[in-house]
């Protein structure tokens, strides 16, 4: 009988410490005992695509991530997720990171952690191809101009700082983006910032384009990469670490020239070296 109260007593010990041993798992001990990093990813065409029928993800993040996970013998798995609920979904281990991100949401840099750029990518004032009233960004910033944006993005953001004096429409969170440059066609609104990439998927299908306010600077530059739940530096470490190896064994390149063979959309990283540097001839 008192072996049958030990064994209960230390059942009862066990099985408490086993579960607060399981809460405290950490991203990176989850990723190192699976083999598998779960990326959190926002379909945003052509960025990240769906297959409808089988499911798999395509664009050039899924390339770069892809890429990244095979350099460090890692497999890789995309989870869907909605754009808003990313710190909620790491907190909780919903994915172990999100691939293909930025500070897209200036807040955002409060609540999660970002690693060093795979990639900058650039943000400009567009219009509508055929529009003759603007030739500089001032052009824009009067009061019966209307400007387009998704809410949380960090357009309405850049959009209010730089044009307080235009009007801001804003769309949902979800919104797809060929549903943003439709209404920029159909003269819902007179301007939108974003990047060349999102554009292109739309003037790729569209007759009415969508061109960048000529000779204007890009109003932000993003760092792309990666994001972590805040804390997490162990799994930011490994991540910083297998993208700067990406870098050195020229990972990325080709894959730029795959889907941005003009250059039009992304700039590559700079290097730390040279192979002057390096004594390679």
């Amino acid at each position: 009988m008192k072996i049958l109260w030990a064994i209960i007593v230390i059942m009862l010990t066990w099985v408490p410490l086993m579960s607060q041993a399981a809460e405290r798992e950490s991203a990176y001990d989850r990723v190192m005992r699976t083999g598998v990093l779960r990326c959190g990813v926002m379909i945003w065409p052509p960025v990240h695509m769906k297959d409808a029928n089988t499911g798999e993800m395509t664009g050039i993040g899924p390339d770069i991530f892809r890429e990244i996970a095979k350099l460090i013998d890692l497999k890789i798995e995309f989870v869907e997720m909605v754009s808003g609920m990313q710190v909620e979904d790491l907190r909780t281990g919903k994915f172990d990171a999100v691939c293909l991100d930025a500070p897209f949401v200036f807040s955002m840099i409060k609540y999660v952690d970002y690693t060093d750029p795979v990639v900058y990518s650039p943000a400009f004032v567009f219009v509508r191809h055929d529009e003759q009233r603007f030739r500089k960004l001032d052009d824009l910033n009067k009061k019966d101009i209307k400007f387009l944006g998704i809410d949380g993005d960090v357009s309405v953001a850049l959009i209010k700082k730089d044009f307080p004096n235009a009007q801001l429409a804003t769309l949902p969170m979800n919104t797809d983006p060929g549903q943003m440059m439709l209404s920029l066609a159909t003269k819902k609104a007179d301007a939108l910032v974003t990047d060349w990439y999102t554009v292109k998927g739309y003037n790729d299908n569209n007759k009415d384009k969508i061109v960048r306010l000529t000779n204007a600077d890009p109003l932000v530059v993003f760092s792309v990469g990666m994001s972590v739940n805040k804390g997490e530096q162990e799994l930011l470490n490994m991540l910083n670490a297998a993208i700067q190896a990406g870098h050195n064994v020229n990972l990325y390149d080709p894959i730029f020239q795959k889907w941005d063979p003009d250059q039009n959309f992304l700039i590559p990283v700079n290097r730390p070296y040279s192979s002057k540097q390096s004594g390679v001839k």
